[in-house]
């Protein structure tokens, strides 16, 4: 009886317990479990002093103190339910940190980049999108769930005009990257430029001067005109002149005017003032006024644009 104290903690499960229950008159037994509210299940009764009954997990304290001072023998033959499972487990604690330890391990290291392939004909170009990624924070451990696969893929292509097309996306715990070879022809460094100076005002998304001194950093708001990379370098208290190989990011705004005899045509005005600006459009908006018979769409965008010299 005492190994039925610990089933006080399950008795909300759906577990049923099926007894073989020996000695003298079992109807009364039986009668006399109905009495105190047990409700029985697949009751049989092979021979006058043997009897097969099933009750729920809950009842079992009941069916222990009403034959405890009676001559019956008692065991346990079956447990069945769907509870059961859980009630195993609860049983066994080992089971539920293996069982823990398990989930835990396959869904977070599932998360995981474990490795970084490249794959198509811009593969070559592997090192270089490796120090993007890199400088991106993308590396291995990094969880997939912290990276905007898409967004990467369109920053790689950004980065380079070697490419054509740049996509990633997760196989397993790899990373991998499908690189495609641009055919326009490489520019080749002139080492010509003195500076970097920005053609309009915008905040700085992203510097990166591989020869020359940045002036300015990521958030920073400059002007037309500015010099956003000088040509030189500083080594020790010694100022070096250099030819300046840079790239800028900025987010600029610029606005585009659409008229037409037509009203609701703010969608067409976008499509027009996107198709005539270079740059990446993060967002718009449309400021519509009659004006002598004509309807005026002052289109207002926000986007990247992309300086490079070298």
């Amino acid at each position: 009886m005492r190994k039925n104290k610990g089933d006080r903690s399950f008795q909300r499960l759906s577990v049923f317990y099926t007894y073989r229950i020996e000695g003298f008159n079992l109807d009364r037994l039986i009668n006399g479990l109905k009495k105190e509210g047990i409700t029985l299940y697949n009751l049989k009764k092979p021979n006058i002093n043997r009897v097969y009954v099933t009750i729920k997990v809950k009842d079992c304290k009941k069916l222990f103190a009403i034959t405890k001072d009676m001559c019956y023998n008692i065991k346990k033959i079956k447990v069945s339910g769907g509870g059961y499972p859980l009630l195993r487990l609860l049983k066994t604690p080992g089971l539920i940190l293996g069982a823990v330890i398990f989930i835990f391990t396959a869904v977070f290291s599932n998360d995981l980049i474990l490795n970084t392939s490249f794959e198509g004909s811009g593969a070559i170009y592997s090192q270089q999108v490796q120090e993007y990624l890199e400088d991106m924070g993308v590396k291995n451990f990094t969880r997939f769930s912290s990276v905007n696969l898409k967004s990467l893929g369109e920053g790689i292509l950004a980065s380079t005009d070697r490419l054509s097309f740049a996509t990633c996306d997760k196989v397993g715990n790899t990373l991998r990257v499908n690189l495609v070879l641009s055919d326009k022809p490489v520019q080749s460094l002139t080492g010509d430029y003195e500076s970097l100076v920005s053609p309009c005002d915008g905040e700085v998304l992203e510097i990166k001067a591989y020869r020359g001194t940045a002036l300015f950093g990521v958030g920073d708001m400059v002007k037309t005109g500015d010099v956003v990379v000088g040509g030189y370098k500083l080594i020790g208290e010694v100022t070096v002149t250099e030819s300046v190989v840079a790239v800028l990011k900025l987010k600029v705004e610029d606005s585009f005017i659409y008229r037409s005899k037509n009203d609701n045509e703010d969608s067409l005005a976008v499509l027009f003032a996107c198709a005539n600006i270079e740059g990446e459009v993060l967002s718009h908006t449309v400021e519509k006024v009659f004006e002598q018979g004509y309807y005026v769409y002052n289109v207002k965008l926000k986007m990247v644009k992309i300086i490079s010299v070298g």
